[in-house]
C-alpha cells in the first residue's frame, strides 16, 4: 500500500478479526509502505498479522495455511495482483 494513500481507513474497511493478514511491501516504489509499517496498522484491527519480505513469500504462507473451504483475497495494485495471480497458477 502506499503511504499518501489512507491507509487506516482502507484496513478498517478490510481487515477484521476472522482473518490472517500477510503483509509485503511494493518493491521499487518510494510511495510504498513498509511491510512491518501496514502490518502495525494492521493489528489495530486484527493481531493474527505476518510480515513477509515479498509477493512470493506472502502467498506461501496464505496457500500454506489454507484448506479446501479457504479463500485468499489479495489487495494491492494490478502489479500486485499479476503476481499473485501468476505465482499461484505454477
Amino acid at each position: 500500500m502506499f503511504r499518501d494513500k489512507e491507509v487506516d481507513k482502507v484496513v478498517s474497511t478490510i481487515v477484521n478479526d476472522g482473518l490472517m493478514v500477510f503483509t509485503c511491501q511494493a518493491p521499487n516504489n518510494a510511495r510504498a509502505l513498509r511491510s512491518v509499517e501496514l502490518a502495525d496498522i494492521v493489528k489495530k484491527y486484527n493481531n493474527r498479522v505476518t510480515c513477509c519480505d515479498s509477493v512470493d513469500e506472502a502467498v506461501e504462507f496464505a496457500t500454506s495455511m489454507c484448506d479446501e473451504n479457504s479463500a485468499i483475497i489479495a489487495c494491492g495494485s494490478l502489479a500486485y495482483l499479476g503476481r499473485i495471480l501468476d505465482i499461484y497458477q505454477s
